[in-house]
């Protein structure tokens, strides 16, 4: 018979998609707020994968803790198929939420501990491709500046004529991490 006064722990389960839980609105939320005003570097897939990797590593060392001081618990299934295919997904599932979350904290922390200076930069655009997102038409357009290559998503039906060579002035703030946001309208640049 077991004692009823044993207070049971919380099982790890809610604990690994607690990255998850966090970092989606804060994804949505970053994603909202910037969508519209700014200017992306591209940025390199080593570097993404890196601070994943780093946010994984930083998780898992305070899921270890919380076992090693018994303060959560560890079940595993019974069968050693099904152990080895349960650890498998936790740390697939592990990677994707502090993925999510790093995500969520780059695009947040970005806009909200921007430059508080503006400044005026000249964009020449060198790339552009159409597709379409949410419902609506649009332009992925790939813009020069002092030798930094910047992304923007535009509407097709606020610049139906940009074309590569245009030229744009911008009023930008500075990123935290990197990039720019706009803080009026691009306006073009006659010749």
């Amino acid at each position: 018979m077991t004692d009823q006064t044993e207070i049971k722990k919380p099982r790890l389960h809610p604990i690994i998609i607690f990255p998850f839980l966090l970092g989606t609105p804060l994804a949505i939320i970053g994603g909202v707020r910037t969508d519209d005003i700014f200017l992306e570097p591209s940025r390199s897939f080593t570097t993404e994968i890196l601070a994943t990797l780093s946010l994984s590593l930083l998780y898992i060392a305070v899921i270890s803790a919380l076992l090693i001081h018994d303060k959560i618990k560890f079940e595993l299934p019974h069968t050693q198929t099904k152990r080895i295919l349960s650890i498998v997904l936790q740390l697939i599932l592990l990677f994707v939420s502090n993925s999510i979350l790093g995500i969520g904290l780059w695009v947040n922390l970005n806009y909200s501990l921007r430059s508080s200076s503006e400044k005026s930069i000249e964009l020449v655009v060198t790339a552009k491709t159409a597709y379409r997102t949410k419902g609506r038409k649009t332009y992925l357009i790939n813009f020069t500046s002092n030798a930094e290559v910047l992304r923007r998503e535009v509407s097709r039906k606020d610049y139906p004529t940009i074309s590569v060579g245009d030229k744009y002035a911008a009023t930008v703030q500075e990123g935290y991490f990197e990039g720019y946001f706009l803080t009026k309208p691009m306006n073009k640049i006659k010749n």
